[in-house]
């Protein structure tokens, strides 16, 4: 069966460095991947995380999902779990990438 793509696509991460699949880092290259594979058929990503590292993230993720921002793609950082269960929403701006 074809894997087709859907318009909103959601990662859930746990860690962000290792060799857990799960890890920030290691499911943000499957997002990427995904994005780039869509070609456009992405509309939203929502990505769920248990921590987070902006130094990391500016250098290691920031420049491709802003291409991606620049493409109309709509992204939101959800941090899941810190303290007690509570959803919160990451301020990272993509949508003032630079066209």
């Amino acid at each position: 069966m074809e894997d087709a793509h859907r318009p909103i696509l959601l990662a859930l991460t746990r860690g962000w460095n290792g060799k857990d699949p799960l890890s920030f880092t290691r499911a943000m290259r499957r997002v990427k991947a995904r994005l780039t594979a869509a070609n456009g058929g992405i509309e939203h990503g929502v990505v769920f995380c248990d921590g987070w590292d902006s130094p990391a993230f500016e250098e290691e993720h920031r420049e491709e999902l802003e291409a991606h921002a620049r493409r109309g793609v709509q992204f939101r950082f959800l941090m899941v779990g810190v303290p007690d269960r509570v959803i919160g929403s990451l301020p990272i701006d993509l949508a003032d990438a630079p066209r």
